[in-house]
């Protein structure tokens, strides 16, 4: 996973996530990629500091590990 990420003029942080085709080609196991990443960072948006536009792009993922991956490109980023 891949994070990108640029302030914005908000008062509020906004998240995109990305799942590529490489990971799957099914339109519906992207889509459960998606929502597991929504779900992670909404378990922790309301320890996300400022505010910011946040991209989070996946290319090769498993779905155990989206919430810890998340969380840690996060951290990386210094957004938690």
């Amino acid at each position: 996973m891949h994070v990108v990420f640029l302030p914005n003029h908000e008062k509020f942080s906004r998240f995109a996530f990305i799942v590529s085709t490489r990971v799957d080609k099914r339109a519906t196991a992207r889509n459960r990629i998606k929502r597991l990443m929504r779900e992670a960072v909404r378990m922790i948006l309301s320890q996300t500091q400022g505010n910011t536009d946040a991209i989070l792009i996946a290319k090769s993922i498993r779905e155990t590990e989206i919430a810890k991956n998340v969380e840690e490109l996060l951290r990386r980023a210094n957004l938690l």
